[in-house]
């Protein structure tokens, strides 16, 4: 009958630094791009709770086929303005955590 020793390796993790000036960049960062996207859902609100600045009537008044494309037209540019703008602003708070996380040092899972 052998008897083995059974040892526990621990390795020690060397001192995780942590970069001030990256943390905060990266917190700033991330700050932009909620901003960016609070920016964009007021913009949104604003153009979808007051359809006057979109659509101009007078009542009673004849409109054109061509201004009425060109205010859908309108209409569609502007949503798809919103829809990059959110699409920025989720990329840039992204990148900001991403640089938070690198600059103390911590490992993201996932």
């Amino acid at each position: 009958m052998e008897v083995t020793e059974e040892r526990e390796v621990v390795q020690e993790r060397p001192d995780a630094r942590t970069d001030l000036f990256g943390a905060v960049l990266g917190a700033l960062t991330f700050l932009l791009g909620i901003g960016l996207l609070v920016l964009t859902f007021v913009r949104a609100s604003d153009m979808f709770l007051n359809p006057v600045q979109i659509v101009s009537t007078t009542e009673g008044a004849q409109q054109d086929v061509a201004e009425i494309g060109v205010k859908f037209g309108t209409v569609v540019f502007r949503i798809g303005l919103l829809l990059v703008m959110s699409i920025v602003g989720a990329v840039i708070s992204t990148r900001g955590v991403h640089m938070y996380f690198a600059a103390r040092g911590m490992e993201r899972k996932g």
